[in-house]
């Protein structure tokens, strides 16, 4: 019986988590509109990169 594969990945191939942790200086500025606007835009460039992946990840 061979190893488990999670697409066409060996399940030991695959390295462990990690957890980015956040750093202070990356700061977010929130105290002009035009910081808050590009706060919103990066969270929501996120947000659809991970449904992107989930619905990626469902049609398997």
């Amino acid at each position: 019986m061979g190893s488990m594969k999670i697409g066409r990945f060996a399940v030991e191939d695959i390295p462990p988590r990690e957890r980015i942790t956040p750093k202070p200086e990356r700061a977010i500025d929130m105290s002009t509109p035009e910081a808050r606007e590009r706060a919103s835009a990066a969270i929501r460039k996120v947000i659809r990169t991970h449904n992107v992946a989930i619905k990626a990840l469902a049609k398997r």
